[in-house]
């Protein structure tokens, strides 16, 4: 690896990794007076940032979503091809906090406080969904795969909140293992439906928009949306059909977890019923993309 003074010697990074990653690193790295400085700042060892930069390691998903914060860039954006990410990030500037200013802050406030009380309101009809469920959904970033993922509603103080963890393939993960990701959120009812905002919570790199119909029975099984995020193989938004699926009789939280993860359509790990549910074909006569109805 290359001895490094005040700013990263240009050119490609040390070929142990194919990833992207290093060399942007480096060229963020140019905007700050040394990479010492950036080390202290991200309190990581000198030496281990060194394997970053020269691309003979990936970070974890905790210390990418820390680097990321730091320069001011989004995690995704961390392994845009080199070219298109010196274009994107050309100078400083594009760390310039905004601010808010006073003229019009009354009234984003007021947003705000509105949002905020909406998700006080019709506690009778979300009791009804408290509880844990599985997630299904197509996973953004594998072509035929399904996400079994937990999610779980629960009331707290005067509002539901969500929690929701899935366990998918991501890049920062070089062994092929499965990354854990938690998601925290609200959520709210309105006009017979059901809203959730949620954001994740390890990289805080994307929030996730669910939309579902309120269920007619109490007892059905199957609850189905639409759901929107950023998928992490394309850096854009995506969006999917979505499936709840409740527990009826729910564990400890670990043998719940040890069913989650990513499983090809063709394995018939996945109930063919939830499978067709989260299909996401259009059919030909409605220009709509909308959950399939139970």
């Amino acid at each position: 690896m290359a001895s490094f003074s005040k700013r990263p010697a240009p050119g490609p990074a040390n070929a142990c990794e194919p990833s992207p990653l290093a060399p942007n690193l480096r060229h963020l790295c140019g905007f700050h007076p040394s990479i010492s400085s950036v080390c202290r700042a991200l309190g990581i060892n000198r030496q281990q940032f060194n394997k970053y930069l020269s691309g003979c390691a990936i970070p974890s998903v905790f210390l990418l979503g820390k680097i990321a914060r730091f320069f001011g860039v989004n995690t995704e954006e961390l392994f845009l091809p080199h070219a298109a990410f010196r274009q994107k990030f050309a100078g400083p500037a594009h760390d310039i906090s905004l601010h808010t200013r006073d003229s019009g802050g009354g009234h984003r406030r007021k947003t705000l406080d509105e949002f905020i009380s909406l998700a006080g309101l019709n506690h009778d009809i979300l009791r009804r969904y408290a509880g844990y469920y599985f997630r299904y959904y197509y996973d953004y970033s594998s072509s035929g795969c399904v996400v079994r993922s937990l999610f779980r509603v629960t009331q707290q103080d005067n509002v539901f909140v969500t929690r929701f963890i899935e366990r998918v393939p991501h890049r920062s993960n070089s062994a092929g293992r499965l990354t854990t990701f938690k998601y925290e959120g609200v959520l709210v009812a309105l006009s017979g439906c059901l809203f959730n905002v949620e954001l994740e919570k390890l990289m805080q790199s994307c929030i996730c928009y669910a939309a579902y119909p309120c269920i007619p029975r109490p007892e059905q099984r199957f609850i189905a949306g639409i759901q929107s995020s950023l998928s992490s193989s394309t850096g854009r938004p995506a969006a999917s059909r979505v499936v709840l699926e409740r527990i009826t009789s729910p564990r400890s939280l670990l043998p719940l977890m040890r069913l989650c993860g990513t499983f090809p359509v063709q394995a018939g790990t996945i109930d063919p019923q939830i499978v067709s549910l989260i299909s996401n074909h259009v059919p030909k006569e409605t220009d709509l993309f909308a959950p399939i109805m139970l």
